[in-house]
């Protein structure tokens, strides 16, 4: 089931930790958009912090989520863990999600399963490879470029800068009045598959991977190679975000990180730290240019001792 934002949501009702939410000018530089699976983002520490990070910028806000809570491969792998992914009840399920609009009014809302998105006219299928476990998300992206453009055609101005996001990332530092700061020159910045902080002319590659991922075999190879590998491609310069930022696990799911039996050989973290620091206002510039050749060596040599460790484990000692 799909529900659009009705005109009543617009109205001056604020969540009482999101006083500070005020209607979007229409002047409004960015847009920010955020698209995926809600999971922590239904916790009100975190939408609220999601929020305060982005106040000053005054940003035009377009959400497309779900609340569906689908674990990547890697948070399975570990055989203890069946019983808790198989059981747990998930907040995103029985999210407030009013208290979310009234906090960030945004100008489209969209709450959408999985199965709703693969049924629309022109869902062209999966994308192949990694990005595969990316399609819905890949299509959100789509559909939220089109929103921004109808906003776009309303308002009769485009934005200057894109920020497109998932629901459970947070920033480490406020973002500034004006965005363009931190991206140092660049098209776009990028952390990793989470965040993405463009140029406007950047927007219409970006946010439009679902249909391009296929010519570019770096999406094939990893998802999180994909948009900057797109935007390259298309003469556009991509650097590394400044201010990396951190996915907030739901609570119950952070108790199980700590367990002796699960090895963090990613590097994930529960994030909920980000929740309780206080933040300065984003200043930092880019970390540098985005080097699609080292992370094409790097993830093909990854590949290959994965490869090579599932070849020992078939054979045997």
């Amino acid at each position: 089931m799909v529900h659009r934002l009705a005109k009543a949501w617009h109205r001056p009702v604020v969540h009482e930790q999101c006083a500070s939410a005020t209607a979007v000018p229409d002047g409004s530089g960015l847009a920010l958009l955020i698209a995926g699976q809600i999971r922590a983002f239904a916790e009100s520490s975190v939408y609220q912090e999601v929020h305060r990070t982005v106040t000053t910028s005054a940003a035009a806000v377009f959400v497309h989520v779900s609340t569906e809570h689908t674990y990547s491969a890697w948070h399975q792998r570990k055989h203890d863990w069946v019983d808790f992914f198989s059981n747990e009840t998930h907040s995103a399920e029985t999210a407030d999600l009013n208290a979310i609009v009234r906090c960030f009014r945004p100008l489209h809302w969209e709450v959408a399963t999985d199965d709703t998105i693969r049924r629309d006219p022109r869902w062209a299928g999966m994308l192949r490879d990694d990005s595969a476990s990316l399609s819905t998300l890949a299509f959100r992206w789509l559909l939220l470029y089109e929103a921004m453009c109808a906003a776009e055609n309303v308002r009769q101005r485009r934005f200057t800068v894109v920020m497109r996001t998932r629901p459970d990332a947070v920033l480490p530092c406020i973002l500034p009045e004006d965005t363009r700061t931190l991206l140092g020159g660049y098209s776009a910045v990028v952390d990793k598959d989470s965040v993405i902080l463009m140029q406007r002319n950047a927007a219409p590659v970006a946010l439009t991977a679902y249909y391009h991922a296929s010519t570019h075999p770096a999406c094939a190879l990893k998802a999180e190679l994909c948009v900057p590998a797109l935007l390259l491609k298309r003469g556009l310069t991509v650097g590394v975000i400044g201010a990396a930022g951190a996915i907030v696990r739901p609570e119950a799911l952070c108790r199980y990180f700590s367990a002796s039996s699960f090895a963090l050989d990613m590097g994930a973290r529960c994030g909920r730290e980000h929740l309780t620091m206080r933040k300065p206002v984003c200043t930092q510039p880019p970390a540098g240019p985005w080097n699609l050749t080292k992370r094409t060596l790097y993830w093909r040599a990854r590949r290959g001792e994965r490869r090579a460790a599932l070849n020992m484990s078939a054979t045997g000692p």
